[in-house]
């Protein structure tokens, strides 16, 4: 007992875990955890100190590479899911104990085992390991097991980090059914964040996304997304809902609808209030969350879905009425003022662009209700509450200015003063400026966005922009495209 300890300590230094890889100390500490667990009663204290040089030393790539090599990860499952302690003779405190001390050396040996299948050099081998693979799946289905559940999506994360096996996952080994078992049934979120990992992986090829999609993978994730105390988890799924929606027909029409393709969808229009989809739940976790990353890509996910009903070929096999129906469902201010967020942020102009991309097809589209919710975004301020000066505990000074419209934050694209604009996204810029000057002449040209042009600076802004010297053809040519359109709507 002592002499473990002495290693324990050894092998959370460089030098000894370097050690104990090298004098095949990783063989004998696992044989030595194969007998102390068939009487863990008398040898728990030992167990204990033995998983614990284990996990140090597994940190190392190089220790994780000969588990693989000495066949010794199929001996640590076994002991991981057999060993245990018997109740019989001890009292309730005892009992409790008892629990507490094996549930805490199995927590690292899941931590063992999970390292175990990190290293770059394992990951072929434990795939190509059908006997181990089946386990992992088998655990995924142990509803009384959650460490075990865990411990498979995990690992199954670690070995599906390429396109091949997260195909061969999907097609052969039919995972995504057992993931979706645990993103269902467990309680502890570790399980459900663990499992949904492996389904975002999962999704990431496309030859997966409509076995997914068919499988219930989208209606199984997506009440996560109100789990507001685990955000990795709801990063998992809005990741989930994005990749499965992109270049999918039916996948985007589960998300927006929460039906199935083929389903109805003109007869009602998904009226808010009818009942809760992926969609509407995706839209209010955008609007109430905080977390920067987590917005963003959960708005570039509307944008996905936009595209994708727009004018994607998976699109084309179903009628003119269903697609004007999803259309009318993504036309609304909710969405349409989270995209318009995204647009008006200076600080990626990469998401500026996926934002007025996804305006320009919404602006001249069909929509609910008496307004244009895009026309509406274009002249409407940030609703972002601004900091209390008195209350705020920032270091950073707050900024005073006034928020910028769309419009302006638009045109500062186009003007470029820093020059980090590609003329491929200010020439976006300017096409949808254009289409939302033939969208306000077709609702009647409204007063209120008359009135709000004419005050812009909009025209002088433009022809400013288009008599610089340096400007190219291309930029030039949409920049009086606008002007055109203006000139037309008698805005001066």
């Amino acid at each position: 007992m002592i002499a473990s300890r002495v290693m324990e300590n050894l092998s959370e230094i460089d030098k000894g875990a370097q050690s104990v890889v090298k004098f095949n100390g990783i063989k004998t500490i696992v044989q030595l955890l194969q007998k102390t667990a068939k009487d863990v009663e008398a040898y728990m204290d030992l167990m204990d100190a033995l998983t614990d040089i284990l996990r140090a030393v597994t940190s190392k790539e190089s220790a994780q590479v000969v588990i693989q090599k000495e066949g010794l990860l199929p001996p640590l499952l076994d002991i991981l899911e057999d060993a245990g302690t018997s109740d019989e003779g001890k009292t309730e405190e005892e009992r409790k104990e008892d629990d507490k001390k094996i549930g805490e050396t199995k927590a690292a040996l899941v931590e063992v085992v999970v390292s175990s299948t990190l290293a770059d050099a394992n990951m072929v081998p434990f795939f190509n390991n059908k006997e181990i693979m089946e386990r992992f799946l088998s655990w995924l289905n142990l509803a009384d097991r959650e460490d075990l559940q865990t411990c498979a999506a995990l690992c199954l994360g670690n070995v599906a980090r390429s396109d091949q096996h997260c195909v061969k996952l999907v097609h052969e080994y039919h995972a995504v059914e057992p993931l979706i078992h645990v993103v269902r049934k467990a309680t502890d979120l570790k399980a459900s964040h663990a499992a949904t990992g492996v389904l975002r992986n999962l999704a990431l090829p496309e030859a997966n996304r409509e076995v997914m999609g068919d499988s219930g993978v989208i209606q199984a994730c997506f009440p996560l997304l109100k789990k507001d105390n685990a955000l990795p988890l709801q990063a998992n799924i809005v990741g989930i809902l994005k990749r499965l929606c992109t270049n999918s027909g039916h996948n985007t029409i589960r998300v927006i609808s929460g039906r199935e393709p083929f389903e109805t969808l003109s007869s009602t229009q998904n009226a808010e209030g009818d009942f809760e989809t992926p969609l509407s739940t995706l839209v209010d976790l955008i609007g109430r969350t905080d977390d920067f990353p987590l917005k963003s890509e959960g708005t570039r996910t509307l944008c996905n879905l936009i595209k994708v009903v727009w004018g994607n070929e998976s699109m084309k096999e179903f009628d003119v009425a269903s697609i004007t129906a999803l259309q009318q469902t993504l036309n609304k201010p909710e969405v349409v003022l989270q995209i318009a967020a995204m647009a008006r942020n200076p600080k990626y102009v990469v998401l500026q662009n996926e934002g007025v991309i996804a305006l320009t097809l919404l602006v001249t589209s069909p929509a609910q209700g008496s307004k244009n919710a895009v026309l509406e975004a274009l002249i409407s301020i940030s609703t972002d509450e601004q900091p209390d000066p008195d209350t705020t505990i920032s270091e950073e000074p707050l900024d005073q200015t006034k928020p910028l419209t769309l419009l302006e934050s638009l045109l500062s694209l186009i003007k470029n003063q820093e020059g980090k604009c590609p003329d491929e996204i200010r020439t976006n810029v300017c096409v949808f400026l254009r289409n939302a000057m033939d969208s306000a002449k077709r609702e009647g040209e409204d007063p209120t966005y008359l009135t709000f042009l004419k005050s812009s600076g909009i025209k002088d802004t433009l022809t400013e922009v288009k008599g610089q010297a340096e400007i190219r053809p291309l930029v030039r040519t949409a920049i009086q495209e606008v002007l055109t359109r203006l000139d037309r709507c008698r805005v001066i």
